[in-house]
């Protein structure tokens, strides 16, 4: 348990080591505590929807799925 906001994006990320690949889900309170903005925006880790956000729907939908498919079972 954690009191506040802070405290929450800094326990969070204790847990996540550098590197890691992580996929961030619309959430409100990822984004409120920091959260999000740093997993996407640090270059500390590899966001998995930054990747997804980089390829074409038209032309890379098949891969996009599939590395869909891969985060649903890795959750």
């Amino acid at each position: 348990m954690v009191q506040t906001k802070e405290d929450a994006k800094r326990k969070v990320l204790e847990l996540l080591p550098d590197g890691a690949e992580v996929f961030t889900m619309a959430s409100v309170t990822l984004e409120q505590t920091g959260i999000a903005g740093e997993i996407q925006e640090s270059g500390r880790y590899k966001s998995v929807r930054n990747e997804l956000n980089k390829m074409d729907r038209k032309t890379q939908g098949r891969e996009m799925q599939k590395f869909g498919d891969f985060v649903a079972v890795e959750l």
